[in-house]
């Protein structure tokens, strides 16, 4: 059906900017319901998403679409084995650090990590490519931005389900960014 012309548009034209960044905003549409998701994998779309991360990691607004495409196809326990298996932490992980002064690349991807870090193995391959510091590097300075505090500390918070990742952030400082980002963003009805 139609999930078979989005994954075919990934794999006939993945040096096609315009048509990877379109096909991207069809997953993002199409795949906030379950059984497109679904589809879309069973397609084999999610290791073209990933190959799409890999081959469009220097334009940032290919990687912002994909990153949420990935957060929406991604969002099922099978979907993010999938991305696992394709091996999709590292380019995402890495399409943070090259768009570290981006806003935009930051919340998606921040977003999609903060899905994805529901599972073990994921947060375990996080940390190994250094996307624990990095999202920690990344909230000092957007500490007072809303709309990226929310994504950076969730994948944070999500990220310390695993003890090594909590010791790793209790030993950064994090408990003291933390408290600074309460202190700016939480309000206390008086």
């Amino acid at each position: 059906g139609g999930m078979l012309l989005v994954v075919d548009a990934f794999r006939m034209h993945p040096d096609k900017e315009g048509v990877i960044e379109h096909a991207a905003g069809v997953v993002i549409n199409v795949c906030a319901r379950d059984e497109n998701r679904r589809s879309f994998a069973d397609n084999g779309g999610i290791p073209l998403l990933v190959d799409a991360l890999k081959a469009h990691v220097n334009s940032a607004s290919i990687i912002e679409r994909l990153c949420v495409a990935t957060q929406n196809s991604c969002a099922g326990e099978e979907q993010k084995r999938i991305f696992l298996d394709s091996n999709g932490i590292p380019p995402l992980v890495e399409a943070l650090r090259t768009h570290k002064a981006n806003p935009r690349v930051i919340g998606a991807a921040s977003w999609a990590l903060w899905n994805l870090a529901s599972r073990d193995e994921s947060r375990r391959q996080i940390a190994e490519v250094g996307g624990v510091q990095l999202l920690l590097d990344l909230l000092r300075p957007y500490v007072s931005n809303a709309n990226l505090v929310r994504p950076i500390s969730g994948a944070l918070g999500t990220l310390s389900a695993s003890d090594e990742i909590l010791k790793t952030l209790l030993e950064a400082g994090a408990v003291g960014q933390f408290v600074t980002i309460l202190q700016q963003h939480i309000v206390i009805p008086q």
